[in-house]
């Protein structure tokens, strides 16, 4: 008798962090996963060798490196049961102090690796006609606006609306296909530090909100493995919003509130709530 396969994730950005979380959180779940990070040497060292985890260094903003991960996911099973889009970074300072290359890099990750990986992937998914999930990593910052992390929050509104879109469009088709807009606050991850890839924060300003994101990170960052827990309940639950942190809705309410009142915006601090 051939035993049953475990159904396969597909998770990027996942030597570490959120992605780290979500690996692990895949395995206790009965999945087999295929992780993938651009930090091959990371990756290697979080799951090299570990069973039920295959691996693949990728860089989500080369679509033909997303074309070769869609290639060894679906050479390892008939349909990828959960995909995480997932792999992003990010870096503070005004808009007008960022260079052209800190543009590229931010929408080259956060906003191109989504839209690679729904081209490579989910044609395919569809075919299979096989029940699966896809979970796109959104943040807050894809649904409020925070000054000093301007491009950062533009390339998430972005994926929100990829991902609220791509929802509407597979129900359309009737695509057993599930989808969920992942909207954390703080993690405790390394994503506030940029240094690491080389980026060079430029002007006070930037420092500034380096160092206060970093404070907040280690003060009120939730565990990547409690996200983990949460992600999962949410795609077992079929839900398409998926908020961690509840008392950052006041602020939200407050947004949107604005906007059908159609008053000037008045900044609201996730944190303090101000």
């Amino acid at each position: 008798m051939t035993a049953i396969q475990k159904p396969l994730a597909v998770i990027t950005g996942a030597a570490s962090g959120i992605g780290a979380g979500l690996v692990g959180e895949a395995l206790i779940r009965g999945y087999r996963v295929l992780a993938s990070d651009v930090d091959g040497d990371a990756l290697a060292a979080a799951w090299g060798g570990a069973a039920d985890i295959a691996t693949q260094v990728t860089d989500v903003t080369d679509a033909d490196q997303v074309a070769a991960l869609a290639d060894t996911a679906f050479g390892m099973a008939d349909q990828v049961a959960l995909l995480c889009n997932n792999a992003g970074v990010m870096k503070t300072g005004f808009l007008w102090d960022f260079s052209l290359d800190d543009w590229r890099w931010m929408t080259g990750v956060n906003y191109w690796g989504v839209v690679h990986g729904i081209h490579h992937f989910v044609p395919r998914m569809i075919d299979a006609k096989q029940p699966a999930h896809i979970v796109n990593t959104c943040s807050i910052a894809g649904l409020t606006v925070t000054p000093n992390s301007g491009i950062y929050g533009a390339t998430k509104q972005a994926v929100t609306a990829i991902t609220e879109g791509l929802l509407y469009e597979l129900r359309y088709f009737k695509a057993p296909i599930g989808v969920s807009a992942l909207c954390p606050g703080p993690i405790k991850t390394r994503i506030a530090d940029w240094d690491r890839y080389g980026k060079a924060d430029e002007g006070e300003h930037a420092a500034y909100g380096q160092a206060r994101l970093q404070n907040l990170i280690k003060d009120e960052g939730m565990s990547p493995e409690d996200l983990a827990r949460i992600t999962f309940d949410g795609v077992a639950e079929g839900r398409f919003w998926i908020l961690p942190h509840d008392h950052f809705k006041g602020a939200l309410t407050a947004r949107y509130q604005s906007i059908m009142n159609e008053s000037n915006p008045s900044f609201r601090s996730l944190v303090e709530g101000e």
